[in-house]
């Protein structure tokens, strides 16, 4: 678009297609920026949603914090004596 507004001979002369023009291209621009916006988000929510699968499939699953405490219980205290 900004290489036919420099050649066009048509939009210097008139003042509404000149408007015209910047006005669609205005609506394409900020078109652009919110797809790009949207698009971040979904990268973030892909993101955060593969954190919560492995948090489930590592300390999120009962087994693993089942065998954790009992480990905890047998062993004895970091402070005590030997």
């Amino acid at each position: 678009m900004a290489w036919f507004g420099a050649e066009s001979e048509a939009l210097r002369h008139s003042l509404l297609l000149m408007a015209v023009y910047w006005t669609v291209f205005l609506v394409l621009f900020v078109i652009t920026l919110a797809i790009v916006l949207i698009d971040i988000r979904y990268i973030r929510l892909q993101y955060i949603m593969g954190e919560r699968a492995i948090y489930q499939q590592t300390l999120g699953d009962e087994t693993l914090r089942r065998d954790l405490r009992k480990s905890q219980q047998t062993s004895p205290p970091p402070d005590a004596k030997l």
